[in-house]
């Protein structure tokens, strides 16, 4: 990600900033102190008094700021920053109870070719736990996965909506990487709370979206602009601007439908063949809400190249 969240405890009084320094707030991030300019005591007790426990710096800069940080402050230094443990979240077993490592290596179970010798579909499977992998390391989501433990089924749900849609993306370059990774974060972080069984009944994306302002959690635009869309619908009649398909990013088209099969798959009883179907009818039964470009490979994917048990 672009911006590096540091703990403001960096910024000592009449100090001088090494570069420019921001503050994140509704998922923008705003400049604060510009480089070369003195941390004043009046802007380190508004961000006090606001609450602000991390300030970021661009990924850019983090050098110098890490130059600055330790000539400056060697007993904080000798802590490491939040730059520094970034090299640690790296490694998905570093970090709160290894539910970063636990999350890929249950959707590789979960989600798997259903021919064996389909080279294209295997490959794509790579590249959805690629991006998974490139999204979950980040400093950014430690909040995350810190806070989710047993019972896991928030965490799989939405880890499972985020690599069905990244491998249906490669499988058909819907999207181009960088816009793949983006569905995948913010799939990863859509429902934070309630029932994945129940909730597609509920305007989640704007509970996820309160959550996240009060929290004051550094997550990207990009990805706050997805998850604020993906109540949205084809047919007009979604939340919370009734856009019509002509407004809706591709990204979020295809965000809905992973989304929706996998609140009705969960609802549904009885065989893994049973259920499918049973998601199908429903979904076919409200297709004017949905893409109708992207419905025929759809369901494609489903019946010809992805089986998911879980």
């Amino acid at each position: 990600m672009d911006y590096i969240p540091q703990s403001v405890k960096w910024l000592m009084p009449e100090g001088i900033s090494p570069c420019d320094i921001f503050l994140h707030f509704r998922g923008q991030y705003a400049i604060a102190i510009n480089s070369g300019h003195v941390f004043s005591i009046p802007i380190l007790t508004k961000l006090a008094k606001a609450g602000y426990g991390q300030v970021y710096v661009r990924r850019a800069d983090l050098s110098t700021w890490e130059t600055w940080a330790s000539a400056r402050h060697p007993q904080f230094a000798a802590e490491g920053s939040v730059a520094i443990d970034e090299g640690k979240a790296a490694d998905a077993k570093s970090l709160y109870g290894n539910k970063r490592a636990e999350l890929q290596s249950y959707l590789q179970k979960v989600i798997s070719e259903k021919d064996q010798s389909d080279a294209a579909i295997k490959a794509c499977l790579e590249s959805g736990l690629s991006s998974v992998q490139r999204v979950s390391k980040s400093p950014m989501l430690d909040w995350y996965f810190q806070q989710f433990h047993e019972p896991p089924e928030l965490l799989n749900h939405n880890g499972r909506v985020a690599y069905a849609a990244a491998v249906f993306c490669f499988l058909h370059k819907v999207l181009p990487e960088k816009e793949v990774d983006n569905l995948v974060f913010s799939a990863l972080i859509h429902e934070l709370e309630g029932d994945p069984a129940s909730s597609l009944k509920t305007v989640v994306s704007q509970t996820t979206l309160t959550l996240l302002e009060r929290s004051q959690r550094p997550v990207p635009q990009e990805v706050i602009a997805l998850i604020r869309m993906h109540d949205e619908l084809c047919s007009g009649a979604g939340f919370p601007n009734n856009r019509k398909i002509a407004e809706i990013p591709l990204s979020v088209r295809v965000f809905t439908l992973f989304n929706h099969f996998e609140h009705y798959r969960i609802q549904a009883s009885g065989t893994r063949r049973a259920r499918f179907d049973r998601v199908k009818q429903l979904m076919s039964a409200r297709k004017q809400d949905y893409d109708p470009t992207l419905l025929a490979p759809f369901w494609e994917f489903w019946e010809k190249h992805v089986e998911l048990v879980g």
